[in-house]
């Protein structure tokens, strides 16, 4: 077993993305967006949940936006097309369920 560093200290440089854990069940990326930069449109391979740990973020998803800010989560579907766009400096997980 071993502890990492904490999330929290992670710099914002535009997007950066760190695969946290990568298990036969489940995966989590921390995702770091500078303020006005854009995570560009892709698709999930399964269930997600992104959880916004701090910040201000908006994600496009279908026709729908969603502002999700600090302690906040959002559960979106598999093979939908999605886009997140940062308000401010913003850190998040996403969480997948490994098919």
């Amino acid at each position: 077993m071993e502890v990492k560093g904490p999330i929290n200290e992670s710099p914002f440089r535009g997007l950066d993305v760190l695969k946290l854990v990568h298990t036969d069940a489940v995966e989590i990326l921390r995702i770091t967006l500078e303020a006005g930069a854009l995570f560009p449109e892709h698709l999930s391979p399964t269930d997600a949940i992104l959880l916004v740990l701090d910040g201000d973020i908006q994600f496009h998803i279908a026709s729908d936006t969603h502002r999700i800010r600090t302690m906040q989560y959002l559960q979106f579907g598999a093979g939908l097309p999605h886009h997140v766009k940062a308000a401010t400096d913003s850190r998040f997980l996403i969480i997948r369920q490994r098919p």
